[in-house]
């Protein structure tokens, strides 16, 4: 049998640490009989990180697509996605990182001449 996906995992495990957070905010606990409290919740943080969305808009309303540049605390690029949008729907997916240089190029670094709009040159791709 085939292990699961991050995909079909990731709804259990997002309602476990809700319920784990809740019960720590709420003082009831968690679903699972722990008793986590605020000061657990904050002590089993690893880390907050800072991320960065550049959304570059390539269609307005009905429907609305884009592609939204991901970037960390670092200034480097850590994935870019394709959006979809429309009224209250949206989807989102995310290109392969050989794919990257086409959104670099488009957006970043002058052609024939600069962009109209134009993403950090400080970027590390």
């Amino acid at each position: 049998m085939a292990e699961e996906t991050c995909n079909e995992r990731l709804p259990r495990h997002f309602h476990s640490r809700i319920d784990w957070i809740r019960g720590a905010v709420e003082g009831t606990g968690s679903e699972d009989g722990g008793n986590a409290t605020l000061d657990d919740v904050r002590d089993g943080t690893l880390c907050i990180d800072k991320t960065t969305v550049y959304d570059i808009c390539t269609g307005t309303g009905g429907p609305a697509d884009g592609f939204k540049v991901y970037v960390n605390q670092y200034n480097e690029v850590v994935k870019i996605g394709y959006y979809f949008a429309d009224w209250g729907d949206y989807a989102e997916d995310y290109l392969r990182e050989d794919e990257w240089p086409l959104i670099r190029e488009a957006f970043s670094s002058p052609v024939a001449r600069e962009p109209k709009y134009k993403l950090p040159a400080t970027l590390i791709w």
